[in-house]
Formats: C-alpha cells, structure tokens, sequence
C-alpha cells in the first residue's frame, strides 16, 4: 500500500452485504451475563438510542446508568448458593441488581413507563421488594 503496488480488484456488490443496524432487541439485558457485560451494554445503548431493557416484577423498565459494585454481603431473598434467580433489592437507599453469577451492579438510573423512578418509590409502585428481573414479559416500548 506504501508504495502503491497494491493491486486494484473490482469488487462484485451483489454478493457483498449491509449490516442492517441496530434494533430494539439488542437493548435487552440478558441478567445471565456478568456484570460488567450487562454494565456495557447500558452505557452502548444510552440515550440519544432507545437504551437497555428489562422487566422489574413484570414491569417493563430502561436501565439508563449503572454501575459495577461489590455485592453486599447479605441480602434478604438472595440465595447463597447456585439456581439464583436476578433480583433487585433496594439497599440503604441505593437499587441493587443481582445478576444470575451473583455480581451485581447499582442501578444510578431507571425509568419505568416512561417516568424516572427513586429507590424510595419503588416499593410504592411495584410493592414490596426484593424484585424479580428479567423475564419474557420485558417488550420494549418507546416513549
């Protein structure tokens, strides 16, 4: 290439391909995959893009901020050992996702239909926690 000897081929387009973009779907958070992963993921789709996806007790919700923490020690409803189920705790105030690995993240933004939603009014909206995540039930719908 440096000094031109490259040879020039015409390329045939009908057998080339495009990359069809991103879809909604590609924003759902598999809770199977670690943490960072899921961490990534929320910060790859955020706005001005429709932003990761999941249900909370069966309530469709966007994650739009996280962050990868240390799991606190002890959390009522988590399992200790193997078969964990991702869950949502509210801890002193801050939203703790448990992934399936038992990694977790702390959730800095969350929006369900539409709206921001505060640790404290999570217990008011979806009742008492923890939470369950994930699930089929999640259909991403823009607002």
């Amino acid at each position: 290439l440096v000094n031109g000897t490259a040879p020039r081929i015409a390329q045939n387009l009908s057998q080339g391909s495009y990359f069809s973009g991103r879809k909604p779907e590609d924003g759902r958070i598999d809770w199977n995959g670690p943490a960072t992963r899921i961490h990534d993921l929320v910060r790859a789709v955020a706005p001005p893009y429709p932003g990761a996806f999941t249900s909370i007790a069966g309530q469709p919700a966007q994650i739009l901020r996280t962050r990868v923490v240390r799991p606190p020690p002890s959390c009522p409803g988590l399992p200790l050992q193997g078969g964990r189920q991702p869950i949502l705790v509210e801890i002193g105030g801050q939203l703790i996702a448990y992934c399936a690995s038992g990694e977790a993240l702390r959730i800095l933004e969350l929006d369900i239909a539409g709206q921001s939603v505060f640790p404290a009014q999570l217990a008011d909206r979806l009742g008492p926690g923890p939470w369950r995540l994930g699930g089929d039930e999640a259909r991403f719908q823009p607002v």
